[in-house]
């Protein structure tokens, strides 16, 4: 559907819950009526140990970061790599990071306090494996906003 809907730029899209496999998932964040969104929450329920089907694509090159102020990636396992890389890539838009059960530990926070491009104003992290202080060199990195642990 969402590749019939080329002609349209869609501002939001919440597909949490929806069953992907990763070639199905890669194709919906290639859409071209993603182009322009702002808001993107891809949620998933995996089994416990098993990633989601974002794990299988390089999160950094697939997802539509360009102007996401929101961006929802709850209980999709992805790890501190494909985590880094969503980090490396430009996206001075995003306030909002859902970062919930995604097997994250202390290997991520330093990529999260060397993007200097992110202002968020919320971030996620509850249920994954991090320590007080790396939860301080969060909260350093981005003083005031809110950060879910």
């Amino acid at each position: 559907g969402l590749a019939a809907a080329n002609h349209r730029d869609l501002p939001r899209l919440d597909v949490s819950g929806v069953v992907f496999n990763a070639d199905q998932l890669r194709a919906v964040l290639t859409s071209r009526c993603l182009r322009r969104v702002e808001e993107l929450r891809l949620g998933c329920v995996s089994r416990p140990g098993s990633p989601g089907p974002l794990f299988h694509s390089n999160p950094g090159w697939v997802l539509p970061l360009d102007h996401l102020v929101a961006l929802d990636l709850n209980g999709q396992r992805l790890g501190n790599s494909n985590v880094g890389e969503i980090l490396r890539q430009p996206a001075a838009a995003l306030r909002y990071f859902g970062l919930a059960r995604n097997d994250l530990d202390a290997g991520v926070v330093r990529a999260f306090v060397e993007s200097k491009h992110l202002n968020l104003s919320y971030l996620d992290v509850r249920g994954n494996s991090l320590t007080p202080s790396n939860l301080a060199a969060l909260k350093g990195r981005f003083p005031g906003a809110v950060v879910q642990v």
